[in-house]
C-alpha cells in the first residue's frame, strides 16, 4: 500500500499494485493457517489482458490433500482440470474481451465438505479502443461562487454509446506536478442501452485539487486514463498495461444565472464530488431519459438576449421531450421558437425569471397551443395554486406544508411517473439556475442526478448533460456537482388524459367582466356575437404583450356588435394575453350599469390566419369607457404613490399608469381625461361605476366632472360596487372627471367604468305635446323631435287639416319642425300631428294643434297651459309630481318604463287647480322612465331618472 500526498487535500490512501486484487468470501472467514485445513490458491487474484489467452495458478492444502471440484462464474472462463484429488498446477483459459472490464470468479469446493470454499477473482481488462470515448477537459471559472466553497473545479465531458449492461466509469489522472495518479471520477453509473441505445453525452465535475493544483492556479495539461466495468471499483483502477492520454484543458467561464429573487445561503463545505460505492451494489430509483431530452444551445454572442435564459431553455427542453412521448401533445417543432416564446412569457430578454413567472409562463405556453398537460410543483417560498395569465389553468402545489423544501422522494417519484421535471437551485451568493432532469440513480442509498443545461450561455457549446450527487441536508437537497446549488423548487409536467380544451364560448354576465386568452405570434381570435339589435354588445380589447411586459394596453374598442364577427390578430411577434372586456350596459330596455341578463359570444381561434387583420375600433359610435376588470383584484393597475395623478384614457393607454390604490399617504387625487373621438347621442347621459377590491380605512370619495357638472360624494365602506349618475356631457371633445379622497379613506380599485346610460333602441320624444296658435292671423310655430335612444331613428309626420303644413315631413333622429298655419276666421279648431318612428319604443306620438277663432264653435282645448314638475329629478325612487293650472275634470297619470310597461298609475276627478302626487318607486331599477299626464287641457310627457 502506498500513500498519496496531495498539497491541497492532505493524505488520501489508495492501494497501487501491479495486480488488482479482489477477495470475496462466500461463507465464514477462512480459519487461520495451521489450525484447520484449507485451500491455498496462488496468486490470490489475477488481472489479465483483453486478448484471448491462458494463465496458470497453483492449488495446495494447508494440511492433508482432499478431493475437490472447481466451479466457474463467467462464460468467458474455463479451468483445467475441473476436479482433482490434491494439489497441482491448474490452467485457466479465457476468451477475448471487446467490451468493458469484466470480472469472473472460480470457486474451489471440497467434495467431502470438510474444507471451506475458496475463491479466486479474475479481472479482465477492457477490450475497448481508448478513442471509443472522446473526452474534452475544461478548467472552470465560476464567478458567482465562493472558491473556498467549491474546490478548484474542472470538468470532463465525453460521448459514448451505451453498452448491453450498465457500467461504472472511472477516470484516473496525473498532473505535470507529480507522476502519482489520483482517482478523479469514481464509479459513475452509466445506464445500459435498454434505457437509451443512441449516442449519449455526459459532463462530469472534477476536483483539480486532487492533482495538486491550488485554487486559481491555471491548468494547461493533464494525463488521464479511464475504464468502464460491469462492477464498481473499490481501489484506484491502475494496472500494468494502462494507456495514458495527454489532454489540454479549455478555459471556460460558467455563465448560468437565470433564476432571480433569491436569498444567499451558507452551505456545508464541499469535500468530495463522489462517494465510494462498495460492493455489493444496490441500484434503485433509476430513471433515464438521457440524450433523448433536447438541450438547446444558448449563444449570447450570436443571439443577444439569450443570456440568463436557463429558465425558458429548461422549460423548452422539457416540453419538447414530453411532445415526443405523446401523440396528443404538439409543441412547436423548432426548439428555438419554443425557447423564444417561453422566454417572452417568463422574463425580460437578457434577465432571469422568478419562480412564479416560471410556472405561470409554462401554463401560458400550454394554453397557447391547448396542450393536454398538467403542471405541479414544490417550492419553499410559493404555496397554493399558481394561475396562468388568463386565469384559465392552475399549477398544483404539492408541498407537505408551506415553507417546506422540495423533497428528493417527490422529485424521484415524478421522474418515475414519466413526468418531465425541472429543478431550480440557489447558489451560496443568492444567484440561481434551472436545469431539466434527465435521470435519477440511487446507489446504496446515495442519489445522483443526471440533468441538462447550458453552463456557457455567452457562447456556443456548453449544453452538455451533467451528473451530480445529491446531498440531503436539514435544509433540503444540495448539488455538489452544480456549485453546491441548494434545490428549492421542483416543477413537473405530465400528459393529462382528462384535459378539457378551453371553451369556444365566452359567457358575459355583467358589466366590466373579462375573458382572457393567450395567443402565440401570428394567431388570431374571432368573436361571433349574438344577433340582438337591442343590445350594444360593446367590447374593449386589451392586450398584455409578454415581450414588452408593460401591462395591459387598450388596443381596440368594438361597439354595436350585434350579429357581427370581430377579429383580433396577434401581429406583435411575441406571445400576448388578450382580454375581451364587456362594456355592454343594456338589458331588457333598462339602462343599467351592471347587466343581470348574460349573453354568450362564440370564439374561434386560428393559428395561421390568412388575410385577417384586427378589426378597427369604432369608439366614435358610442360613449363611455372602462378601466380594469371586475375580478376582485387590483393587479392590472400600477403601484403609483404620487399625490396627484393625471391619467388620459384611450387607445394605446396602459393600465399600470393608473393607480391601484388611493391613500392619504400616497395618491390622493386622480384626474381622468378621455378624448372624445366623435360627439354622439350616447354622451347624453353617463354613469360611473367604481369597483373596490379592498378597503383598509373607510371614508369619502369625492367625484367631480366639469364635463357634466356633477359633484357627488360616495361613502366607501367595504369592497363592492359603487355607482352614481353623472348626467350628460356638455363639452363636445373631452370628458373629464376627478376623484379625490378625504383624509381617511384608503382603498384599492377593482375597476372603474363610465358607461353610457342611453338606450340602444330609438326613443321618440317631442318638445311639445300641444301647440297653441295665434287665433286671428297666419303664422309659424316650431317644435323639436328628439331621439333619446342610441341607434338611428327614422320618422315621418302626418296630419288631417289643410289649414296647416309641417316641414320637413320625414327625417332621421333629431330635427326642428316648422309648422305653418293659416288665419282662422271661424270658430276654434284643432288638428293632430302624428309622429311615426318604426322601431322606437314609444312610437307613435301625437301633438295636438289648437287655434282659437272669431266665432263660436268647437272649443275642445282652452288656451291656457298647465304646469307640471317632478321633484326631485333625478331621484332614488321617492319624489313628487306637482301639477298647477288645472281645470275641473279627470286627471290621469301613468309612469312607464322605456318598453312601455306601466310601473305606476293614478286616475281621479278633481276640482282644484293644483295637484301634488307623492310617488314611491324605490324597488325599481335605476334608469330612464316616462311620466304621461293627461287632463282636459291635453297630454304632457316628462322624462324621469331613477338612480341609486
Amino acid at each position: 500500500m502506498k500513500e498519496i500526498m496531495t498539497p491541497k487535500h492532505g493524505i488520501r490512501s489508495a492501494v497501487i499494485t501491479r495486480l488488482l486484487i479482489y477477495s470475496l468470501v462466500y461463507a465464514c472467514l477462512t480459519p487461520a493457517i495451521g489450525q484447520e485445513n484449507h485451500f491455498i490458491i496462488e496468486p490470490a487474484g489475477l488481472s489479465i489482458g483483453a486478448e484471448q489467452g491462458i494463465a496458470e495458478i497453483s492449488l495446495a492444502f494447508a494440511l492433508d490433500p482432499e478431493p475437490w471440484i472447481a466451479v466457474t462464474e463467467g462464460e468467458w472462463l474455463t479451468i483445467e482440470p475441473l476436479t482433482g484429488e490434491g494439489p497441482g498446477p491448474l490452467t485457466i483459459n479465457y476468451k477475448p474481451n471487446d467490451g468493458p472490464v469484466r470480472t469472473g470468479r472460480i470457486m474451489f469446493e471440497s467434495v467431502n465438505g470438510t474444507i471451506l470454499p475458496a475463491v479466486i477473482e479474475i479481472r479482465q481488462n477492457q477490450g475497448l479502443d481508448p478513442s471509443l470515448i472522446e473526452f474534452r477537459w475544461s478548467q472552470l471559472t465560476i464567478p458567482y461562487t465562493d472558491p473556498m466553497m467549491i474546490p478548484n473545479t474542472g470538468s470532463a465531458s465525453f460521448r459514448y454509446l451505451p453498452w448491453d449492461q450498465a457500467v461504472f466509469l472511472n477516470i484516473v489522472g496525473k498532473s505535470l506536478l507529480s507522476d502519482v495518479p489520483a482517482w478523479l471520477v469514481r464509479n459513475v453509473y452509466l445506464p445500459d442501452a435498454g434505457w437509451m441505445a443512441e449516442m449519449q453525452g455526459l459532463r462530469l465535475p472534477v476536483d483539480l485539487g486532487l492533482l495538486g493544483y491550488e485554487i486559481g492556479q491555471p491548468v494547461e495539461l493533464i494525463e488521464y486514463s479511464w475504464t468502464v466495468s460491469y462492477e464498481s471499483d473499490t481501489i484506484i483502477p491502475v494496472y500494468p498495461d494502462q494507456t495514458w492520454t495527454t489532454a489540454q484543458l479549455n478555459q471556460q467561464t460558467i455563465s448560468a444565472l437565470g433564476r432571480i429573487g433569491l436569498e444567499p445561503y451558507t452551505p456545508e463545505p464541499l469535500t468530495d464530488y463522489y462517494t465510494n460505492i462498495v460492493p455489493p451494489v444496490e441500484v434503485t430509483d433509476i430513471v433515464y431519459i438521457g440524450c433523448e431530452m433536447p438541450n438547446g444551445d444558448l449563444d449570447e454572442s450570436e443571439r443577444p438576449g439569450e443570456i440568463n435564459g436557463c429558465g425558458p431553455a429548461a422549460a423548452a427542453n422539457s416540453l419538447s421531450w414530453l411532445d415526443k412521448q405523446h401523440d396528443e401533445i404538439d409543441v412547436p417543432d423548432e426548439w428555438l421558437k419554443a425557447f423564444n416564446e417561453m422566454s417572452s412569457l417568463m422574463r425580460n430578454r437578457g434577465q432571469g425569471t422568478n419562480d412564479k413567472d416560471f410556472i405561470r409562463a409554462k401554463l401560458d405556453f400550454i394554453e397557447m397551443y391547448d396542450l393536454p398537460i398538467k403542471v405541479k410543483y414544490q417550492d419553499d417560498a410559493l404555496e397554493g395554486g399558481i394561475k396562468s395569465s388568463s386565469g384559465n389553468s392552475t399549477a398544483e402545489c404539492h408541498d407537505a406544508k408551506a415553507g417546506d423544501m422540495p423533497t428528493k422522494e417527490w422529485m424521484i417519484s415524478e421522474a418515475e411517473d414519466d413526468e418531465d421535471v425541472e429543478v431550480g437551485m440557489t447558489f451560496p451568493n443568492g444567484g440561481g439556475h434551472w436545469v431539466v432532469l434527465t435521470g435519477t440513480i440511487t446507489i446504496n442509498g446515495q442519489t445522483y442526478l443526471v440533468y441538462k443545461d447550458d453552463g456557457d450561455q455567452d457562447n456556443a457549446g456548453g449544453n452538455d448533460q451533467g451528473y451530480t450527487p445529491v446531498n440531503v441536508t436539514d435544509d433540503g437537497m444540495v448539488l455538489p456537482g452544480i456549485s453546491n446549488g441548494q434545490v428549492d423548487i421542483v416543477v413537473s409536467e405530465s400528459y393529462d388524459p382528462d384535459h378539457i380544451p378551453l371553451p369556444d364560448k365566452i359567457p358575459f354576465e355583467k358589466y366590466c367582466q373579462s375573458s382572457k386568452r393567450t395567443l402565440p405570434p401570428g394567431a388570431s381570435i374571432t368573436l361571433s356575437y349574438p344577433d340582438n339589435e337591442s343590445r350594444c354588445y360593446n367590447t374593449s380589447v386589451r392586450v398584455y404583450n409578454h415581450g414588452e411586459k408593460k401591462g395591459y394596453q387598450l388596443k381596440a374598442v368594438w361597439n354595436h356588435n350585434s350579429g357581427k364577427d370581430r377579429t383580433y390578430v396577434n401581429d406583435t411577434g411575441e406571445p400576448v394575453t388578450v382580454e375581451f372586456h364587456n362594456d355592454d350596459h343594456y338589458d331588457g330596455g333598462e339602462p343599467i350599469m351592471k347587466s343581470t341578463f348574460p349573453f354568450v359570444v362564440s370564439l374561434r381561434k386560428s393559428f395561421n390566419p390568412e388575410g385577417l387583420s384586427t378589426d378597427p375600433s369604432n369608439e366614435e359610435s358610442f360613449a363611455g369607457f372602462s378601466l380594469g376588470s371586475d375580478d376582485e383584484s387590483s393587479d392590472e393597475f400600477g403601484n403609483i404613490v404620487d399625490p396627484e395623478v393625471n391619467y388620459t384614457f384611450g387607445i394605446g393607454s396602459y393600465f399600470p399608469d393608473f393607480p391601484k390604490r388611493m391613500d392619504p399617504a400616497g395618491c390622493k387625487k386622480i384626474n381622468i381625461e378621455y378624448p372624445v373621438q366623435a360627439d354622439n347621442r350616447y354622451w347624453k347621459n353617463l354613469g360611473m361605476v367604481i369597483g373596490v377590491s379592498e378597503v383598509t380605512v373607510p371614508g369619502n370619495l369625492y367625484v367631480t366632472s366639469n364635463s357634466t357638472g356633477i359633484m357627488d360624494t360616495i361613502s366607501i365602506t367595504e369592497a363592492g360596487d359603487y355607482r352614481i349618475t353623472l348626467g350628460g356631457k356638455s363639452t363636445p371633445w373631452l370628458f373629464e372627471a376627478r376623484l379625490e379622497i378625504d383624509d381617511n379613506l384608503v382603498f384599492e380599485f377593482d375597476n372603474l367604468g363610465v358607461p353610457s346610460l342611453v338606450q340602444v333602441d330609438p326613443i321618440l320624444a317631442a318638445s311639445h305635446s300641444i301647440l297653441t296658435l295665434e287665433p286671428d292671423s297666419a303664422g309659424q310655430i316650431v317644435f323639436n323631435i328628439e331621439n333619446l335612444g342610441g341607434t338611428d331613428m327614422e320618422w315621418s309626420l302626418s296630419h288631417q287639416q289643410d289649414w296647416l303644413t309641417v316641414n320637413p315631413q320625414n327625417g332621421t333622429n333629431e330635427s326642428e319642425i316648422l309648422v305653418d298655419y293659416q288665419a282662422n276666421p271661424d270658430a276654434a279648431r284643432q288638428d293632430t300631428i302624428v309622429i311615426q318612428a318604426p322601431g322606437a319604443r314609444n312610437s307613435p306620438l301625437s301633438i295636438i294643434v289648437y287655434q282659437d277663432g272669431n266665432s263660436s264653435g268647437i272649443n275642445n282645448l282652452p288656451v291656457n297651459q298647465i304646469d307640471i314638475s317632478l321633484f326631485p329629478n333625478p331621484n332614488t325612487g321617492r319624489f313628487e309630481i306637482n301639477i298647477t293650472g288645472l281645470e275641473p275634470g279627470l286627471v290621469s297619470c301613468r309612469i312607464l318604463d322605456l318598453t312601455g310597461r306601466e310601473v305606476w298609475s293614478y286616475s281621479s276627478v278633481i276640482n282644484d287647480k293644483q295637484l301634488t302626487l307623492p310617488v314611491g318607486l324605490e324597488n325599481y331599477q335605476e334608469g330612464f322612465y316616462l311620466v304621461r299626464i293627461e287632463t282636459s287641457l291635453g297630454i304632457r310627457v316628462l322624462k324621469l331618472i331613477l338612480e341609486e
